[in-house]
């Protein structure tokens, strides 16, 4: 079957979802790029969070690119329109995509989650909270996928209706997709939020508190995206018409994947990003490292606080 497919004059909507695909298949790779070169250069090591983030950036380019796919088969046009051997191949290629961006979410917030361990690590009570947020999203993780790979029973009847004669069942996707992006937000805004309170015991000006957390709260764009998601789910999943009324939730999925690695990097891109923007940080220290300067106030209130040289 050709990857490119041409079925005349019928209404296609697939750019929704092919051009964010093919833009960020190109922009997040060059982002998590420069985000290891700095690492490498100023750090001379990647950290968990480098190794987490590229296997999130793994998954994200292979759903990029399966959701190129899709829409080069028939995607984004009615399913009346387009011959069942293709609806059917390009629906099983869509299964996938929703497995795989499970994964892709949870080692984006497991970088994240290791990013904040890596610069508050002097913290005992905080490792031990983002321990445990790591935990439960490994859990969640596991389950989501394990709740898609078999979402219908048989598993092929997920995306081929004629499997098992046409008998078949499947949970209710409507709950579980709802679910799903239910504990994204939520677990999101947790994430934006637990690094405030060690921000706020920085021997800081007021005004580089509040930079510093507006860094952190860089995670308020794909919490954004993913309310914007959970209000195409719905159509997405009640509508018999899939390859059509799926578009707009698949457009939101791809910016929402790709948009939390994007924002996940900029803190470490600090210093690169601080040389051509310095009005944009002069606030979170004027030179050096942001990882570097929040490292060294932590230090220096722990000494402070203790009596102990750390």
């Amino acid at each position: 079957m050709p990857i490119f497919s041409d079925y005349g004059n019928i209404p296609d909507i697939s750019s929704r979802l092919s051009i964010p695909s093919l833009v960020f298949s190109i922009v997040t790779p060059l982002v998590v790029l420069a985000r290891c070169i700095t690492r490498a250069t100023y750090s001379n090591q990647l950290g968990q969070d480098d190794w987490t983030i590229i296997a999130s950036l793994i998954f994200a380019e292979v759903i990029c690119i399966q959701m190129i796919i899709c829409c080069e088969w028939g995607f984004g046009k009615h399913t009346w329109q387009i011959p069942e051997t293709v609806v059917d191949k390009t629906l099983e290629l869509y299964f996938f995509a929703q497995i795989l961006y499970k994964i892709n979410i949870g080692f984006t917030k497991v970088s994240i989650l290791l990013f904040y361990l890596r610069i508050f690590s002097i913290y005992r009570w905080f490792n031990t909270l983002c321990w445990t947020i790591v935990g439960i999203v490994i859990a969640f993780t596991v389950a989501t996928v394990f709740s898609s790979i078999f979402q219908c029973r048989p598993v092929e009847y997920a995306f081929y209706k004629k499997a098992n004669g046409g008998h078949g069942t499947c949970i209710d996707l409507t709950a579980f997709w709802f679910a799903n992006a239910a504990f994204n937000i939520g677990s999101d805004l947790v994430i934006i939020v637990i690094p405030t309170f060690v921000v706020r015991t920085l021997q800081l000006p007021r005004r580089s508190k509040i930079a510093l957390c507006g860094v952190f709260a860089l995670g308020g764009f794909v919490c954004v995206t993913s309310i914007l998601r959970i209000t195409t789910l719905n159509l997405a999943t009640s509508h018999t018409d899939t390859m059509w009324q799926s578009i707009n939730s698949s457009m939101w999925t791809i910016i929402e994947s790709n948009l939390g690695i994007i924002c996940a990097s900029m803190p470490a891109l600090k210093r690169p990003l601080s040389a051509l923007f310095p009005w944009l940080f002069t606030t979170v220290g004027s030179q050096g490292h942001m990882e570097e300067d929040v490292k060294e106030r932590c230090t220096q209130r722990v000494a402070k606080n203790t009596g102990l040289m750390v």
